[in-house]
């Protein structure tokens, strides 16, 4: 569990689990840049297994306050497509809508890198968020695994490996 909370205005005792998550669109699957994630495996656990985890007998016995508290899932981030794939961006996972604002990033494989036009500068995982900073080196070689980078004009991507996303 995440966050066990009381709304000061209504009172009521909420649970919320939150997460913030990147995702690459590939072949109509949503994967993280490690490819061991996946929205929908992500989406299903934290609906399915986490959520209900306030509402467990074993919970509520020792915490009969929470009995009745509401569910809430906060998943934010940012989803990537591959401008170099002529590819369908779907429109739900899990029957639940996207947000297609959150489709602010890009990713390509790494014998795609030469076709980006703009220098790039590699984000240290804490930057992931907010971007590059004043001192960021420029990115210019193939890393072993995937890489983050944000462009001149502030376009976030992830270069990953060509065999990506099997390890």
């Amino acid at each position: 569990m995440d966050f066990l909370a009381k709304n000061r205005k209504t009172e009521h005792y909420e649970h919320w689990e939150v997460a913030v998550k990147f995702y690459l669109l590939h072949q109509g699957c949503w994967y993280g840049p490690n490819a061991e994630d996946r929205l929908d495996i992500k989406l299903d656990h934290m609906l399915n297994h986490q959520l209900p985890l306030s509402q467990h007998p074993l919970f509520i016995e020792q915490h009969p306050l929470w009995a009745g508290a509401s569910q809430h899932l906060l998943m934010q981030g940012r989803l990537y497509t591959n401008p170099f794939s002529d590819e369908p961006i779907p429109t739900d996972c899990l029957g639940y809508p996207l947000n297609t604002s959150q489709i602010q990033g890009y990713w390509c494989f790494q014998r795609e890198q030469h076709l980006i036009d703009e220098p790039l500068y590699q984000l240290e995982k804490s930057d992931w968020l907010t971007g590059r900073k004043a001192d960021s080196e420029p990115y210019t070689e193939h890393a072993d695994g995937f890489v983050h980078c944000q462009s001149e004009s502030g376009k976030f991507w992830f270069i990953v490996p060509n065999q990506w996303p099997q390890r």
